[in-house]
Order: structure tokens, then sequence, then C-alpha cells
């Protein structure tokens, strides 16, 4: 709408300038009912809305999208948008649908500073897997999700010791999976190992802080890369956070994580290189991610997990 203007519109209720670009357009607004007052507009909007809801009775106008001011975990489930199988992260800040990735955007990596909301959006993902899949999950020193260790089907590791268990006990499951796919192979020889592994249970790695997992783990090093590589190849899901202010290693675990192609930044993504750098105006604000699959970024108001 053009404030002044040496143009002068006639005086006729509704009558407005409207510019574009340099040149300058006549309009006419018209209103949905006629009224001499706000209260009788109101009005007439409601009855209006009754007269077509008796016309259509199946059908409903969709709903203006709006994001809510507050958003916890317990709100998502009202949103729509989500896929059957999708682990859901947040809502799309323009479209205010569910995103989320699957466990076969493996690694799936969290990255960002301290205090940005890494973990917390690890006890979002957690609360939809735990109890459901079977979990392996690598905890960091500060313990925030010591609460999933008493979980149905998880097995929460903390020490070398744990480590060194989980490596013999993965590979037992990562060659079973495989002698199930090639019997199944021998049955039907065009069968996708995509497809064949998801049909078997979920399988997934959760690891907190991806510094102290390869240094806790260090020694052997090459042996759990290779443990990560097989879970892949075997169907299987890896979420991980990394703080992105940490100096990172070259050995085999962190050099694995560095090829990542999919993950969500919910913080200054520093040094890390990992994904394509992003503008200092639009890297996300605290409780928002940038989510990052199919080469480029899509915002997220990300929910706020209250136990």
């Amino acid at each position: 709408m053009v404030g002044r203007s040496v143009y002068q519109p006639p005086e006729i209720e509704g009558r407005v300038l409207v510019k574009h670009d340099t040149a300058v357009n006549l309009m006419q607004v018209y209103t949905m009912v006629p009224f001499r007052d706000e209260v009788e507009y109101n009005a007439g909007i409601r009855k209006l809305m009754n007269r077509i809801c008796v016309m259509y009775p199946t059908l409903r106008a969709p709903k203006i999208p709006v994001l809510p001011e507050k958003f916890l975990y317990s709100m998502v489930a009202q949103y729509g948008g989500g896929r059957e199988g999708q682990i859901s992260l947040g809502l799309h800040k323009e479209t205010v649908e569910v995103r989320g990735f699957d466990k076969s955007a493996a690694p799936f990596l969290i990255l960002g500073d301290a205090g940005k909301g890494k973990t917390n959006l690890l006890k979002v993902i957690l609360e939809q897997l735990a109890g459901k899949h079977t979990v392996y999950l690598f905890d960091s020193s500060s313990r925030e999700l010591f609460y999933h260790k008493t979980a149905p089907k998880v097995t929460y590791l903390e020490t070398k010791e744990e480590g060194e268990e989980f490596i013999d006990e993965f590979e037992e499951l990562v060659a079973v999976r495989k002698s199930l796919f090639h019997k199944a192979l021998e049955e039907n020889p065009r069968i996708s190992p995509k497809i064949f592994y998801a049909s078997l249970d979920e399988v997934y790695l959760v690891i907190d802080d991806t510094d102290e997992f390869a240094e806790k783990y260090a020694f052997p090093a090459k042996k759990m890369a290779e443990c990560l590589r097989f879970a892949i190849d075997t169907g299987c899901g890896i979420i991980v956070a990394v703080h992105t202010t940490k100096p990172k290693g070259f050995d085999e675990v962190s050099k694995f994580f560095k090829a990542a192609n999919d993950g969500i930044l919910v913080g200054n993504p520093g040094a890390t290189s990992i994904f394509p750098n992003v503008a200092a105006r639009q890297l996300p604000a605290l409780g928002e991610g940038l989510l990052y699959r199919n080469g480029g970024y899509e915002k997220l108001l990300l929910p706020k997990f209250e136990e």
C-alpha cells in the first residue's frame, strides 16, 4: 500500500493505491459482508460461516498454519506431515508440518556448540525409540540420558569395558542379520538389501558426544569404525551428537562421522565443515534447527523435551 503519493485515490470506500516495482495501481478492497461497524461485521461473518457449513457439512477449509509460542514434545502428534517410520525432529517453520529423518539416513548427526539443544534433541529421539526397538546407548560423562538405562530393549554403555562387550555382541548381531539376508537372497535373487533389512527388527546406535566416544574407545578405533560401517550395511540407524567447538581427531571413528551426509545443525557449526557453510544471519536460534538433507537446509522449530 502506498503512503504518500502524488496520486490521489477517489473518495470511495475501499479504494487504495498499490505499488509494485515502479508502477502504482488503483485497487478496490471488498469485504465478505456489508457492515456499518465492527460489531455488525463480526456478526455478519459468523452468519456467513454458518451458511457455508450448512451448504458443505462434510468439508472444512484447511486451517492457517501457525507455529506455537511454546512447543513441547508432547505436542508433536497434533501436527501433520510426518511419515510412517520417520523419526520426528520438529516443525517446518514455513509449512508448520512435522519433519524428521529415516533410519537409512545413517549416520545422522546433531551438530552444535554447548548449550544449544543437542542432548534435548537426543531425548526427543530416544522417546520415540526406547522400548520399541533395539537401542545401544552410549551416554556422555554428563549422563543426561541415564534415565533410559532401565528401558526395555536399551543397552546402556558408559565404560570402556562395556564398549569392548558391545563390539563382540554387535558383531554377532550383524552376522545374524547378514545370514538372514543371504538366506532370503537364495529364495529371491532380486530382493533389495534396503527393503529386506527394513523388514527386520530396527536397531539403533545412539551416541551423545562423538569426541568422548572416540576418546573413550580409542584403543580399538579401527574395530569400532568397522562396527559402525557394518551397522549401516545391515540397515541399522546411527544417531550422534557432535560438539562443534571441540577439536576433531583423525582416527578412524572421527573420520567415519565426518563423512556423514545427513543431520541437523542446532548451533554454530564451528570449523567442522561437515555440511555446507551457513551465513551468520541464517544460523538457527535457540530452539531452532537447520535440517540438512538432499543437499539443502530446512529450518525447523524444535520441541522441548520435558521429563
